[in-house]
């Protein structure tokens, strides 16, 4: 199912029957041709999960990206190396 731009309240009942349809229960949950991947949160983790859906990988599948974790919650930043903190904070 692909989701065209439009309003997004018209978009709930579509955005419902695939989260029950995947087994969503949180974010971020990231599906590839109909799997759903357990990855890292880094975009190091992110671009290598997306770029395994294509026989032929395009150009971007090549980009030399970060591998640290971000900060939880909706902050800006990076995880510690090593850090299994899980306090959020907003500045």
């Amino acid at each position: 199912m692909i989701l065209q731009k439009t309003d997004p309240i018209l978009l709930l009942p579509s955005i419902k029957k695939l989260n029950q349809k995947y087994g969503v229960q949180g974010s971020p949950t990231l599906v590839v041709n109909g799997t759903t991947l357990n990855v890292s949160r880094d975009p190091k983790s992110v671009l290598k999960a997306i770029c395994s859906g294509f026989t032929t990988q395009p150009e971007a599948c090549n980009a030399d990206l970060s591998s640290s974790e971000p900060t939880p919650g909706f902050g800006v930043g990076v995880a510690a190396a090593g850090s299994s903190s899980t306090t959020a904070a907003c500045n």
